[in-house]
């Protein structure tokens, strides 16, 4: 495993957290994505592995386990030195429990520890699923374009 997939392992679950759904499902979406940012910058990856859905999998043969090891590996190694900035650029709502979110992840290391391919933007599209009061990622893309999603 090398650092830059698992970095890239934490773009995915940058809209991870928690959330109230008494708001529409588009606002719980977005306020998820704030307190998720807050908990990738703090380290937090328990919190974030815990809204991967146990069904979890994506086209670079990741599943739920493999991803939050990934997430974990590079959250440590970091020690809460990353800051990350994410613009929602798509909201698609299939009904109140199920969406698709297309976001840009930007990744800036505040001691300089990222480099080259790990720091700058990424292009993340992210399939959920409402469980209970909680939103799940089952499914994710995610790439330095679209062009290379995987």
């Amino acid at each position: 495993m090398t650092y830059h997939k698992a970095l890239l392992a934490g773009i995915l679950l940058t809209v991870c957290a928690c959330s109230d759904t008494t708001d529409s499902p588009e606002q719980g979406i977005r306020n998820w994505l704030d307190e998720s940012e807050a908990a990738l910058e703090d380290g937090d990856w328990r919190a974030l592995a815990e809204h991967i859905a146990s069904h979890y999998e994506d086209g670079r043969g990741n599943d739920k386990d493999r991803l939050a090891g990934q997430l974990r590996a590079a959250l440590l190694r970091q020690g809460g030195t990353i800051e990350i900035v994410t613009i929602v650029d798509e909201i698609e709502l299939f009904g109140d429990d199920a969406a698709s979110v297309v976001l840009t992840a930007r990744f800036v290391s505040i001691d300089k520890r990222l480099t080259g391919a790990e720091a700058g933007s990424y292009r993340v599209k992210l399939d959920l699923a409402a469980v209970g009061d909680d939103w799940q990622v089952y499914s994710a893309r995610w790439g330095s374009s679209e062009r290379d999603w995987r």
